[in-house]
């Protein structure tokens, strides 16, 4: 019998990959024999997730040592690192918290193929801001990196951020969490100098989530984010715009045309205070106009007939995500236009996320098209669409419509995943308080006490028995 070293490398390979989740059984399986190490050590040091606290700093400190007297080699290896910025400690503790700032600035000169960086800056009286902008030059100083995502939580950062150093990304996201207040004028300078500095940019990804919003916020506007792209000497190569909290005028996206003839994906993700449906209305003229054909597309203002029309003007949109949060677009006619459009791309899409989150005529529509379409829809491996299960319908056991949609489901010959989250508001729309116990279907009493998720979960169980999908079936609130 061969021992586990003896074993082909091709299964040892497959064994370590089988393993990769989990980065402690790694580490274990390094420990049984060099040749085990040898294999498993890049697995192991290939992404890195670096969360500094005040009790691993003494493990923190034996990594400076080794990387300082070059005994390790390992960092080589990496290709991801993230990184949790600000460590909870008052500023009289400084000294807890330089450890790790050294510890960057010593260890990404090693990084030597780091491809991407997941850096969560959370701004605390612990960072001072020269420590921070270090980091950022230290990340500069590689070559090799493409891929940047930015988080910020808790406040706006300090004015003397510089992202100045930075410049040659592919990929560029920036997710802002607050609590109320926008991003400042300086970030959003430095946002879009970055921009500027990164001619082979191919997606950026902007997205501003505020938990309190006030009529007083001055929100992002996409023409201050593109400031730096004026005197820019070629187009960028985007092919994917991820915007959220951010005002898009259509003047903003004609002016700046040729950045984006090469998009494949375009998600503006409007808020409620800056919702603005005619100017989405404007983007998919432009589109069809300079036959911008997206291969994945989010679509919240359904209700204007260009947005189909866009749709309907060519072929082979892989994923279609449309979201409505307003009344308006429960007219028969304009479910009648889109529903058409959508079709166009039957034979592409591997996506279809339907999400109306109101008591409508919007599901039975879409099951009744499907009842007919099915099979067209040849590469759909995935439908999300939300079920309208009332109470009433609780007490009289009617699910005749949800099972329509699951037999409907069966038909289509790829589909993998079918989500079926179920309609939680009478009238939810954008003029809706989302905090209105009135406007709900069923009171919320805690996840496990709906009696709405409790029916639908006996539908499926049942379904199931009888049926045996070859996809999974989800149901959520969301």
């Amino acid at each position: 019998m061969l021992t586990l070293d003896e074993l082909p490398h091709d299964i040892l390979m497959k064994v370590i990959q089988e393993l990769s989740a989990d980065r402690k059984v790694l580490c274990n399986v390094r420990l049984i024999s060099r040749k085990l190490n040898d294999l498993a050590t890049p697995s192991v040091f290939s992404k890195i997730l670096h969360c500094p606290t005040y009790h691993n700093r003494e493990k923190c400190l034996a990594i400076l040592s080794d990387i300082v007297g070059r005994k390790t080699t390992v960092f080589a290896l990496t290709r991801h690192l993230s990184v949790g910025m600000g460590v909870m400690v008052g500023a009289s503790e400084e000294h807890y918290t330089k450890v790790w700032f050294d510890l960057w600035r010593d260890l990404l000169p090693t990084m030597t193929n780091l491809r991407s960086v997941q850096w969560a800056y959370a701004p605390l009286n612990s960072c001072p801001i020269e420590w921070v902008n270090s980091f950022i030059k230290s990340l500069s100083e590689r070559d090799t990196l493409t891929d940047l995502t930015i988080d910020v939580a808790l406040d706006h950062p300090p004015p003397e951020l510089s992202l100045q150093p930075l410049a040659g990304l592919r990929l560029l996201s920036v997710w802002w969490l607050v609590r109320r207040q926008t991003p400042g004028a300086e970030f959003v300078s430095q946002l879009s100098g970055l921009l500027g500095r990164c001619p082979n940019l191919e997606s950026f990804k902007f997205r501003v989530e505020q938990v309190v919003i006030t009529e007083t916020d001055s929100p992002v506007t996409f023409g201050r984010l593109l400031d730096s792209l004026h005197n820019a000497l070629s187009p960028l190569k985007l092919r994917q715009l991820s915007l959220k909290g951010v005002i898009v005028h259509p003047d903003d996206f004609r002016t700046h045309l040729h950045h984006f003839h090469r998009l494949e994906e375009l998600t503006l993700d409007l808020e409620p205070r800056i919702l603005v449906p005619r100017h989405f209305e404007e983007i998919c003229a432009i589109l069809q106009m300079e036959d911008i054909h997206l291969k994945r597309f989010l679509v919240e203002a359904v209700s204007h007939p260009n947005v189909s029309r866009y749709l309907a003007s060519y072929s082979g949109l892989e994923e279609l995500t449309m979201r409505s949060l307003d009344r308006r677009d429960d007219t028969i006619v304009t479910i009648d236009n889109f529903i058409p459009a959508m079709h166009k791309h039957c034979q592409s899409l591997n996506l279809l996320s339907l999400d109306v989150n109101r008591i409508s005529t919007w599901p039975q529509a879409i099951v009744s098209h499907l009842h007919l379409n099915a099979e067209r829809y040849v590469e759909l491996r995935k439908l999300r669409i939300r079920v309208c299960i009332t109470l009433d319908d609780v007490r009289e056991g009617k699910a005749s419509h949800f099972l329509d949609l699951l037999k409907a489901a069966i038909r289509l010959r790829a589909l993998c995943r079918l989500e079926c989250p179920f309609v939680l508001y009478k009238t939810g729309s954008y003029i809706t308080d989302r905090s209105d116990a009135d406007d709900l279907i069923e009171p919320y009493q805690g996840s496990r006490s709906s009696q709405i998720y409790s029916f639908m979960n006996r539908v499926v169980e049942r379904f199931k028995r009888d049926h045996q999908p070859g996809f999974d079936i989800i149901l959520s609130y969301k």
